[in-house]
């Protein structure tokens, strides 16, 4: 995984550090009636990768903001690959379906 984040933020595209990356890594049925899927469970992983490791001060604001968009924070990592520093963190959230 820590390769492959590697090998996207260190692109021919010359990042800039600190830089964010985001993707969904699940998106699961969470609840069903009548054969109907009513909700699903969605969680997205965060990347804030630095060349010098600081990044608190950015984790507090994503942090902020994903629970503001009702995300729970589910889990966090630091990972360092070569010269990058990077805080992963994992916030998942229940999506309703309008049926």
């Amino acid at each position: 995984m820590v390769q492959i984040l590697v090998s996207i933020i260190v692109s021919p595209h010359g990042c800039r550090y600190p830089n964010i990356v985001y993707s969904i890594i699940s998106d699961v049925p969470a609840l069903h009636g009548d054969n109907i899927e009513l909700q699903s469970r969605v969680t997205v992983r965060i990347h804030i990768v630095t060349k010098d490791g600081r990044y608190e001060e950015i984790y507090r604001y994503v942090n902020r903001i994903m629970l503001n968009l009702g995300f729970m924070r589910v889990q966090a990592i630091e990972q360092r690959e070569d010269d990058l520093k990077a805080k992963i963190v994992d916030y998942r959230t229940g999506v309703d379906f309008d049926v």
